[in-house]
């Protein structure tokens, strides 16, 4: 009912690799779910400040060491005071454009884990338009969001950058399980 397929570890610790957050940086996980972003940003920069948000106030997510702050509330409705460096994390597939866009209203570096039909609708030029995408890292290999399989869908995590003015960059076959670990499926 709210949404939830939490995004697993290893995914969120590779896509956390791939930035350049810096120390100081305020980082929010908006919709902090299982808190696998959570975990990652708090390993990963612990000379960050990690702030975490999610509709749902039983989410593991919110419970972490680590994190400056946390809450319950709905992220189309927030406004966290001190501005924020980044927002990194896996919103509800279907509300995602709007969450990208008060995102972007937020935090000069957004970077959302999407299913990759985001960036192929029609409907979405205007948006393409206006938000331009820094980067766009292709999965090779499906997560499960729930632990039992993989759906059909194709995903991306990707960046938008507000000071970037350049053409998007896009990395196909991009592997955040590599090297597999036998008995994974792919």
């Amino acid at each position: 009912p709210l949404d939830a397929y939490y995004t697993p570890d290893r995914l969120a610790q590779a896509i956390v690799a791939e930035l350049p957050i810096r120390p100081g940086d305020r980082i929010l996980e908006p919709h902090a779910g299982g808190g696998a972003f959570v975990r990652a940003l708090v390993e990963q920069h612990p000379d960050a400040f990690i702030l975490a948000t999610d509709l749902d106030s039983e989410a593991p997510g919110l419970q972490l060491d680590g994190v400056l702050w946390s809450s319950q509330r709905d992220f189309l409705q927030c406004q966290p005071r001190g501005g924020l460096s980044w927002i990194v994390g896996n919103p509800p597939y279907s509300q995602a454009g709007q969450h990208i866009r008060h995102a972007l209203s937020l935090a000069p570096n957004v970077v959302f884990l999407l299913r990759l039909a985001f960036v192929e609708s029609k409907r979405r030029i205007p948006f393409w338009a206006e938000h331009p995408a820094r980067h766009i890292w292709m999965l090779a290999e499906r997560p499960s969001f729930t632990g039992g399989g993989t759906d059909s869908a194709a995903y991306a995590a990707i960046w938008w950058d507000r000071d970037h003015s350049g053409p998007t960059t896009c990395q196909p076959g991009w592997s955040w399980r590599t090297p597999l670990i036998p008995g994974e499926q792919s």
